[in-house]
């Protein structure tokens, strides 16, 4: 057995189902052997082992910051906010390389329609001619941002260990209190 680890991107409101959000690796992983399942095939779960949680009590408002395929937490996290009927604002910026890379595009659009008190920010790093939206690097995103009550904001962030580390050392520089940052690096 190979085991490799997932998070989760269904909300705890969406019982009987888990879902996760992938992307296919090396052909040694488990995630290739993942995409080369059918239906019938069995994978063994075990879990969650996380302590990447949400602490919705805590804060007044939210920031969610992802980036790839980090944006699996983070979903998970807005979706439990909105189906739980929260009104506080929530914000999410999430950074991805390519438009064919951008993960939950069609839901995210349409919660922000939805919900008066969720906006996103979709950030390109790498994008066609096509892209009409922001490009770059979700640091320079935030930069340009103008944020409310930093020390009522719960910050939620997940993605790969370097530009987590830029994220949060940007924050920090936006003067977001470093108690109410939250990680996770994959």
């Amino acid at each position: 057995y190979k085991w490799a680890s997932y998070s989760i991107s269904s909300s705890p409101t969406q019982k009987g189902l888990l879902e996760f959000a992938i992307n296919d690796g090396s052909p040694e992983g488990v995630s290739h052997y993942a995409f080369q399942c059918r239906v019938g095939d069995e994978l063994k779960v075990k879990g969650p082992f996380g302590k990447f949680l949400l602490n919705e009590p805590a804060f007044e408002r939210f920031l969610l910051i992802a980036t790839g395929t980090g944006v699996a937490p983070i979903v998970s996290m807005l979706r439990f906010l909105l189906d739980s009927h929260s009104k506080k604002p929530i914000q999410l910026f999430y950074g991805f390389r390519f438009e064919d890379l951008f993960l939950y595009r069609e839901e995210l659009e349409g919660l922000a329609r939805a919900h008066s008190t969720f906006s996103f920010t979709p950030i390109v790093s790498r994008p066609s001619t096509q892209w009409k939206g922001v490009q770059g690097h979700v640091q320079s995103a935030l930069k340009q941002e103008s944020f409310a009550e930093k020390e009522k904001t719960g910050v939620y962030l997940c993605g790969r260990p370097p530009i987590v580390e830029e994220i949060v050392s940007t924050l920090k520089e936006l003067g977001f209190p470093q108690e109410n940052v939250f990680f996770e690096k994959w």
